[in-house]
């Protein structure tokens, strides 16, 4: 990732816990993956911003290496302090600029991270540089937020406050925007091909959300303004009181 990217060194700490899937799920996400990616036993795999392991740990046992480049030492850290015998190799590297000779891997795996470069351009010219020709990028995403009536409300008043913001522009390297980010990937010349999805609960409860919003939990929020994050927390509260939504968990029999 260039030095622009947004690294998640200050989320090291607690990605596992807002990040992990439901137990049991990991396995599904690998077989999927690997299913989609045609990804063979011998196989060499390239995962872009690899983190703490989330999709390598288990989509690791399905092929002979799997190497991945990532920004944030204390990220990677906690991958290899998981690892146990999987066959997983991490780089600290930049996506742009990465320290693989051409054609090198069979597949690469990549999972929300090419929109926090904002080189992304460059990082889709350097996976397709150390891809073998007729290898697959496997692009995973999570559509939550398109769901869920708290994220929508989110959204829609950050954007709006974010619109209506006078304040002058910072350096601070901020996500694309969600709306750009499905053309991403076609617009510089990749072709999609398969497409498949696996559905799975996760449970948040509306003061949790608060919670980790408030907190700046997600990356999306690091660079936010405090009058655009405000905005927002705001927005989520009206929006429970107008629909009578407690937003603490109920009471265990």
């Amino acid at each position: 990732m260039s030095q622009n990217s947004i690294a998640f060194d200050r989320a090291a700490g607690y990605y596992d816990q807002t990040r992990g899937f439901p137990l049991g799920v990991e396995r599904e996400v690998a077989a999927l993956m690997a299913r989609t990616a045609g990804l063979a036993p011998d196989a060499r795999v390239l995962e872009i911003g690899i983190g703490t392991g989330r999709i390598a740990l288990p989509l690791a046992t399905y092929v002979r290496a799997y190497y991945g480049v990532d920004l944030a030492m204390p990220m990677v850290d906690r991958l290899v302090g998981k690892r146990n015998g999987e066959p997983i190799y991490p780089v600290i590297g930049d996506a742009t600029r990465m320290p693989f000779a051409d054609a090198t891997f069979d597949a690469a795996i990549a999972v929300h991270i090419f929109h926090l470069i904002p080189a992304y351009r460059d990082a889709f010219v350097e996976v397709a540089r150390v891809l073998k020709p007729g290898a697959v990028l496997a692009h995973g995403w999570n559509v939550r937020h398109t769901e869920d009536a708290l994220q929508q409300v989110w959204n829609q008043a950050t954007i709006q406050a974010e619109a209506r913001s006078l304040e002058e522009a910072t350096n601070s390297p901020r996500p694309v925007p969600f709306i750009e980010r499905a053309a991403m990937l076609p617009a510089n010349g990749w072709r999609l091909k398969d497409e498949n999805s696996l559905r799975y609960p996760v449970e948040r409860t509306p003061t949790e959300f608060l919670a980790d919003m408030g907190a700046r939990v997600y990356s999306m929020c690091w660079s936010m303004p405090d009058e655009v994050l405000e905005a927002g927390l705001t927005a989520v509260r009206a929006y429970l009181t107008e629909n009578a939504i407690d937003p603490r968990p109920a009471a265990a029999d």
